[in-house]
C-alpha cells in the first residue's frame, strides 16, 4: 500500500527562502528612491556647471546657462553675438528635471523666478562663463523635493568655482 506523504520540512524551508528572496528583491525594486534621485540630480548639475566653466577656458569661448521651471540648458555665444543653444553637445544638451524636483535660482541677492517654456526670454542665459575663467553673475541654486527635508545648494562663485552643499 502506498502511503501519502506531505511536504518535508526541507521542502517548506526552501519555498520560504525563495519567497523571501523574491519579496526582498521586489521591495528593493519598488523602494522610494526620491532622496537618491535628488542627490544624483544635484551632483549632475554641479558637475556640468564645473565642466562648463572649464570648457569656457579650454575652448576659449563664452558659454551661458539658463534655468527654467522644468530644467536648464546651455548656450554658446555665436559669431554674430547671439546666444545659440548647445543642443548637439551631449554634456551641455538641455536637461529636464524629473518631477517633482524644484530648482530655485538666487542671483544678485534676489530670487529669480523660473520662466515657462513659451517665454520670450528663453534664449537669454541667466549666467555667463567667460574664457578668462570668470562667472557672472555669481549665483546659488537650490534643488529640492517637496516631500523631503534634505535639499542641495549649489554655489557658483565669480571665480568660476562651483560647490555643492547638502542642507537639512
Amino acid at each position: 500500500m502506498h502511503r501519502s506523504r506531505g511536504f518535508t520540512l526541507i521542502e517548506l524551508l526552501v519555498v520560504l527562502v525563495i519567497v523571501g528572496v523574491i519579496v526582498g528583491l521586489a521591495s528593493i525594486a519598488f523602494s522610494d528612491n526620491r532622496a537618491d534621485e535628488l542627490k544624483r540630480e544635484a551632483q549632475r548639475l554641479s558637475a556640468v556647471l564645473t565642466l562648463a566653466a572649464e570648457e569656457a577656458i579650454v575652448a576659449s569661448r563664452e558659454l551661458g546657462v539658463r534655468f527654467d521651471a522644468d530644467g536648464y540648458g546651455f548656450f554658446v555665444l555665436g559669431d554674430d553675438q547671439t546666444w545659440l543653444p548647445l543642443e548637439h553637445d551631449r554634456e551641455f544638451a538641455a536637461h529636464r528635471l524629473p518631477q517633482p524636483l524644484h530648482l530655485t535660482l538666487l542671483t544678485d541677492a534676489r530670487a529669480v523666478s523660473a520662466r515657462s517654456a513659451d517665454d520670450q526670454q528663453r534664449d537669454e542665459p541667466h549666467a555667463y562663463f567667460f574664457a578668462t575663467g570668470e562667472l557672472y553673475p555669481p549665483f546659488e541654486l537650490t534643488l529640492s523635493h517637496p516631500d523631503l527635508p534634505t535639499r542641495y545648494r549649489i554655489e557658483a562663485r565669480m571665480d568660476g568655482k562651483v560647490e555643492l552643499h547638502a542642507e537639512e
